[in-house]
């Protein structure tokens, strides 16, 4: 809960999951719950209207990316290049 900070005391947290599309069943069968995940994961639900955002002032979310990639690949220009976008872009 340490992510969300002094709000979780605030909350009525029954359950927590990993599994993207098991939080989706249920936030679609349960009316009164709410969760947190990122808008790719629900983009169609949105547009469907199954789901709706609400956004939140003062939090701020953060989560590490890794980059992987074969250890024996070929380290072309194009490929550094992307890896030095990624880089600047999520850093």
């Amino acid at each position: 809960m340490s992510k969300i900070g002094e709000i979780s005391k605030e909350l009525d947290i029954f359950m927590q999951l990993q599994d993207f599309e098991e939080i989706k069943t249920i936030v679609l069968n349960n009316k009164n719950t709410v969760t947190v995940l990122s808008k790719v994961i629900v983009k169609k639900e949105l547009k469907q209207k199954k789901l709706f955002e609400i956004k939140l002032k003062n939090i701020e979310f953060k989560r590490e990316f890794y980059l992987v990639y074969h250890k024996d690949k070929t380290k072309n220009l194009l490929f550094e290049t992307f890896i030095e976008f990624i880089k600047n872009r999520f850093n």
